[in-house]
């Protein structure tokens, strides 16, 4: 078992690991220790095949302000010409006319006699959006003027991708391809170095590219490939990685201005330092910033192409192996550890074995950067030995520490269930105590019980209150509790008011033994009366079978008979609410009740808004049918008549007996249109009800007064036609009056100048 765990918890940080890295969220660490090792491992010596053509503040002096004269470009170009420069690339992009037409003449002139020009251009985001989820505009080419372009041997961007391949602003990783517009589009510092290869070799060739190279003649040029996560998907980006060897402050590259070579003799400044290599022209003047962060520290853009330049011709590359390569090495890097802890035991000798595994990981990869260059990862394959190790020792602890304390937790274990049943029964206690409703009260009785001493199921049987019979039954939704010949068990309870359990094979009793034959299922049984405070029996609950197979004990009756005790006290209260609130005949609620109601209700409606209805009804002739038929067939009636108004209301709406056979109702939310809706329905279902009796079939009639009060929500100062409840009720009687007065078995809705009785 401990085995299967560890594996899972290998699998689970193996894979996160992977994933994690395959989408360069360990990429910001990881650079770091790039950086380290690129600053310990600088090879510094100086360019054979690239030189610098630099602007500097002198240059701007004698020949400026910028930007030049293309004449002055163009005089550059002339120059390396005749020197034999193998390549001329400029690192500043020639986009616009100058004010002088000639002045663009001569430069192109210059660049087409050259024949070995390469012109910079600018990848920039045109004002076309391409896709609205992430507003992501699509790519342009910021390109030489066309006769710049037409006249050079080519042209090849100069961006660089900082947001997916540089994140913190240091440049290391560079694209080399980018399409644009359906076509494939070089750097300025791939094709000067190309072009300088094509140049010594003296062959012709192209570019070439597949999933891990590029390829030029027979140079194959490493590609890492970049997968990052955005609102559009994964993104993939191939970059090289630049290896830099030094900047021309550290002597790498000869560098010379404008005014150096416009200025010197032959002597001073030899042609032949020009002479077939390649020229990267561009901007080091504090006037004109091309400042770019390195693994070095800061360096002119310009001298990244250079070193680029420099690592192509020469073929001195960083190996990065591919994503697929890291991951199988921290998969079976993480196997080894795996294998390791789960054959040794957790000691403290494991900061030393931990201590042995990082050690390793930076070791090597160290060594094979400065022996091979081949850059591995550091930050994945330790974040799979630290995490591994971490979680699968952690996990090993804990369960030595469970097992090891698996005797004091059984021991506590009862201590810990007597504090969580009295923990439950005060929570029960508290629950029961303020619930008024029997029927409500005695189900959650019945549901805590069955709780807390984990019974299969249940009921409760409630007694008669004339005979102390058990008649009405009580259970929770899906109950499926035996119940056939529990008459012995009610009548033990009956007798001596005491819980008592019955358990299968365990009776003498011959009729507790017909109980079990007559129940197939049932396994074991407790019977808990539930008595008033008075002494008074008012129910038993009956619990039959406990989940866990398990019999009732003595115990499961002490939890019991304190939940009885307090349901006691719980149905004395409900008992007494129940006589306070409703009425004892009709069930509905009591005048005063309903009053106390009505009031808030007006209050609210006078605050907030809303609309407000009032009913009051009348039972036609009622006088005349009790004088004809007695009281006790009255009392039949009004109980009937009430039972209608009960099915014909709302839950929102509230329903009393106002005095002898008066009804009113409160109809929250309810216009007149919408009272005198409702009072139709409950006449017409009134008189269509017929009400079975001694005497036969007995019909009856009502008549209905309603008034209604609307106050506005958007202009709650509104005046309302009501001052207070006692108004609206009195209004309510008017309308009634007028019902009774047309003829009774009719509706009325009070409106302002109503006639009243003593009118």
């Amino acid at each position: 078992m401990i085995k299967r765990t560890e594996t899972f918890i290998f699998l689970i940080i193996t894979i996160t690991v992977c994933v994690l890295f395959f989408f360069n969220y360990f990429e910001p660490l990881e650079v770091k220790t790039q950086d380290f090792r690129f600053k310990r491992n600088i090879n510094q010596s100086v360019s054979k095949d690239v030189v610098l053509v630099t602007i500097n503040e002198d240059d701007e002096k004698n020949y400026g302000p910028w930007p030049f004269k293309r004449s002055v470009h163009a005089r550059l170009v002339d120059y390396l010409k005749d020197a034999g420069a193998a390549v001329i690339g400029f690192d500043i992009i020639f986009s616009l006319n100058s004010e002088d037409a000639s002045d663009d003449e001569t430069f192109t002139r210059a660049i087409r006699s050259a024949g070995n020009v390469i012109l910079a251009n600018r990848i920039v985001h045109s004002e076309r959006i391409i896709d609205t989820k992430t507003f992501h505009r699509e790519e342009a080419l910021e390109a030489p003027m066309e006769g710049f372009r037409s006249a050079a041997l080519g042209t090849g961007f100069v961006n660089v991708d900082f947001e997916n391949l540089n994140p913190d602003g240091v440049i290391r990783n560079v694209e080399f391809l980018k399409e644009i517009n359906g076509t494939i589009e070089a750097s300025l510092a791939l094709k000067t170095a190309v072009e300088l290869m094509k140049y010594k070799t003296g062959r012709s060739f192209g570019i070439e590219s597949d999933a891990g190279n590029i390829t030029a003649g027979y140079t194959r040029i490493p590609i890492f490939n970049y997968y990052t996560l955005g609102r559009s998907g994964v993104k993939k980006s191939a970059a090289y990685m630049v290896k830099f060897n030094g900047n021309s402050t550290t002597g790498l590259f000869p560098a010379y201005s404008y005014t150096d070579i416009f200025n010197s003799t032959e002597k001073e400044l030899p042609k032949s330092v020009f002479k077939g290599k390649a020229v990267i022209v561009g901007a080091q003047s504090q006037l004109l910033p091309d400042i770019k962060l390195s693994p070095l520290g800061t360096i002119p853009g310009m001298e990244i192409n250079a070193q680029i330049v420099d690592n192509i011709v020469s073929e001195d590359f960083v190996i990065r192996p591919a994503r697929s390569i890291s991951a199988v090495i921290v998969i079976l890097l993480g196997v080894l550890i795996f294998y390791f802890l789960i054959r040794n035991e957790p000691a403290f000798i494991d900061i030393a074995y931990l201590a042995f595994f990082v050690a390793l990981v930076l070791g090597t990869t160290y060594l094979l950067y400065s022996n091979f260059m081949i850059l591995f990862e550091i930050v994945t394959p330790l974040a799979e030995i630290l995490i591994l190790f971490i979680a699968t020792r952690f996990y090993q602890l804990f369960i030595k520490l469970y097992f090891t304390n698996i005797d004091l937790k059984i021991s506590n274990r009862k201590l810990e269930q007597k504090v969580a049943e009295l923990s439950a029964l005060y929570g029960i206690s508290k629950t029961i105590t303020t619930i008024t409703d029997m029927k409500a009260l005695f189900k959650i009785i019945l549901e805590k019980t069955i709780d807390i001493v984990n019974a299969g199921n249940g009921f409760i049987m409630m007694a008669d209150e004339e005979d102390g019979t058990f008649k009405n039954r009580i259970a929770l939704e899906g109950d499926e509790t035996p119940r056939k010949d529990f008459e012995p068990l009610y009548a033990e309870v009956l007798k001596n008011k005491k819980s008592v359990i019955y358990n299968l094979g365990g009776g003498r009793d011959e009729k507790i033994k017909l109980l079990f034959a007559a129940n197939p299922d049932l396994r074991s049984i407790m019977a808990i009366p539930l008595t008033t405070y008075k002494g008074d029996l008012a129910g038993v609950i009956i619990l039959a079978n406990k989940k866990d197979g398990d019999i009732f004990s003595e115990n499961d009756i002490q939890l019991t008979s304190v939940i009885a005790t307090q349901a006691g006290f719980a149905i004395e209260n409900a008992t007494l609410y129940q006589l306070a609130v409703f009425d004892s005949l009709t069930s509905l609620y009591v005048r005063r009740y309903f009053l106390g109601v009505a009031v808030k209700e007006f209050k609210r409606i006078r605050r907030y808004g809303g609309s407000l209805s009032l009913l009051m009804t009348d039972i036609d002739h009622f006088k005349k049918f009790n004088d004809t038929y007695g009281h006790q067939i009255g009392d039949l009636v009004l109980k009937s008549v009430a039972g209608v108004v009960r099915k014909s209301v709302r839950e929102t709406d509230i329903a009393a007996r106002y005095g002898g056979e008066e009804f009113i109702m409160l109809l929250p939310e309810t216009d007149s249109a919408g009272a005198l809706i409702f009072a139709e329905r409950l006449r017409k279902s009134i008189e269509t009800s017929v009400f079975e009796s001694e005497r036969g079939a007995l019909k009856v009639t009502i008549s209905i007064g309603a008034s209604s009060f609307v106050v506005d929500r958007l202009n709650k100062n509104n005046a309302a036609q009501y001052k207070d409840m006692d108004e609206m009720i009195k209004c309510a009687d008017i309308a009634l009056y007028n019902s009774k007065e047309a003829g009774r078995n009719a509706t009325t809705i009070y409106t302002a100048g109503m006639k009243s009785k003593v009118s």
